[in-house]
């Protein structure tokens, strides 16, 4: 057994050396926490370090505290036995419903339709020219709604009247074009003879 007057020095892990402490002191240093197993302690005026948990009279505090966890360890419940508290079961999220349709895509498609039965060959050029109008609208509307209806996901409906609408739009401005060229001798003669009856 070592003498109860020998003292002691401390290192950290830092290498900063603290001291001279007597075996009571350093007792109640790790009862307090303030040195741990692998801090290293030497005898006062003396090189010869050793590991604190490996020293004869303070060994025991450290089997005490590993004891004292494993206790700490084994008193918790298992999550796998019966009768232990279950963790909370949380529910999925429900899916957001969709809150109406897209106006935007109700016009694309009015417009687009109308603006594509007006621009059919066999109706009079003037008639194919007011069919301009709501086709130019379906194709605008019809982007408009679509940007919108991506932004919102599926909160929204109305993405196929969207696409319908772009359709129908781009196809009653390719027939007012093909048969504005188709037309065009007609044009010209019907704006020639009134432009003759008003001399």
């Amino acid at each position: 057994m070592s003498n109860p007057m020998a003292q002691y020095m401390v290192k950290d892990p830092q290498g900063n050396v603290y001291g001279p402490a007597s075996v009571a002191t350093l007792r109640d240093w790790i009862t307090e926490g303030r040195i741990i197993a692998t801090m290293q302690i030497a005898p006062q005026g003396t090189n010869e370090w050793i590991v604190v948990a490996s020293h004869p009279e303070l060994a025991d505090l450290f089997k005490t505290a590993a004891a004292a966890s494993e206790v700490s360890v084994a008193a918790r419940p298992n999550p796998y036995q019966a009768g232990s508290p279950q963790p909370v079961q949380y529910q999925t999220p429900l899916s957001p419903v969709p809150s109406g349709t897209n106006g935007f895509a109700i016009a694309a498609l009015v417009c687009g339709l109308i603006g594509c039965l007006m621009s059919l060959p066999g109706r009079s050029p003037c008639c194919c020219c007011m069919g301009f109008v709501p086709s130019l609208l379906g194709v605008i509307f019809g982007f408009v709604g679509y940007r919108q209806l991506l932004a919102r996901g599926p909160n929204q409906g109305g993405l196929g009247m969207a696409k319908a609408g772009i359709i129908l739009g781009a196809i009653g401005l390719l027939l007012i074009v093909v048969w504005g060229f188709v037309d065009m001798p007609k044009i010209i003669k019907a704006f020639n003879a009134a432009m003759a009856a008003r001399r």
